[in-house]
């Protein structure tokens, strides 16, 4: 007997993956770049995200353009 995969739930976990990944990686890349002294004195941790986000996004434009 063959089961189709859960696609609603699939595609939820994808999506809750690559969130809790991402606010890790920005977390941890704050945190480097703020103790190596590598940020400006007025940046903060929604300047990284953003900056995180764009990388992210164009990757995913990317992705889906070579598809």
């Amino acid at each position: 007997m063959q089961f189709e995969k859960d696609k609603t739930s699939e595609k939820w976990g994808e999506r809750t993956g690559f969130f809790a990944a991402y606010l890790a990686f920005t977390a941890v890349l704050f945190f480097i770049l703020t103790y190596f002294g590598k940020l400006p004195t007025e940046w903060g941790y929604f300047h990284v995200a953003g900056l995180v986000l764009a990388v992210a996004l164009i990757g995913i434009e990317l992705k889906g353009i070579l598809k």
